[in-house]
C-alpha cells in the first residue's frame, strides 16, 4: 500500500506545481521546509483523499506535519478500508 500512497502524493505534488522535486526532499522535515505551506498541504490532502477513496479525520490533520506522517496516515487508512 505504501507505494500506492507515495505515487499518489507524487502525482498530486506534480499537479500542484510546487516547484519541488519530491524524490529529493527530506520526508522527515516539516512540510513548510519542503515548500508546502498549510493551505497547499490541505489542498493536497483533499486531492489525495479523492484519488485514494479515503478521508483523513479532521482531528488528525494538524498532526500531519511531514511527508512521512502523511504517507503513514494514508497507508493506515487504506489498510482499514
Amino acid at each position: 500500500m505504501n507505494k500506492k500512497v507515495i505515487e499518489t502524493i507524487k502525482k498530486v505534488a506534480s499537479n500542484k506545481n510546487l516547484g519541488i522535486n519530491i524524490d529529493k526532499i527530506n520526508y522527515d522535515a516539516p512540510l513548510k521546509e519542503n515548500g508546502i505551506d498549510s493551505i497547499t498541504a490541505i489542498s493536497m490532502i483533499v486531492e489525495i483523499e479523492q484519488d485514494l477513496g479515503v478521508r483523513v479525520p479532521d482531528d488528525k490533520l494538524s498532526s500531519i506535519t511531514t511527508l512521512n506522517l502523511l504517507i503513514k496516515e494514508f497507508t493506515e487508512l487504506l489498510e482499514k478500508k
